[in-house]
């Protein structure tokens, strides 16, 4: 029972789907503290122009997590599948 829980997020820390996720998370971080460093009023353009680079990237982090929801998904439901096929059937010894 306890390898239903396990196994799935075993195969997803495999295979690593969470790597672009922390990358995008890391540079909407960076310019998020070069935007605090300017100043809206001094520097208009610069400013507006890291909030669409912000945007852009929260928009692809958006796209990635639904990517990496529908994977979880299918990899939980494969691996219960065969988990539940290879506890239940008869063993010839």
């Amino acid at each position: 029972m306890l390898s239903i829980k396990f196994i799935p997020k075993f195969v997803l820390w495999f295979m690593n789907i969470n790597k672009e996720h922390q990358k995008i998370l890391g540079e909407i971080s960076l310019l998020k503290q070069e935007q605090s460093e300017i100043s809206i009023v001094k520097e208009f353009a610069k400013h507006t122009k890291l909030q669409r680079r912000i945007n852009k990237l929260n928009e692809l982090l958006k796209n990635h997590i639904r990517e990496n929801s529908s994977k979880n998904l299918k990899i939980k439901f494969i691996c219960k599948v065969s988990l539940y096929i290879f506890s239940n059937s008869p063993m010839d010894i």
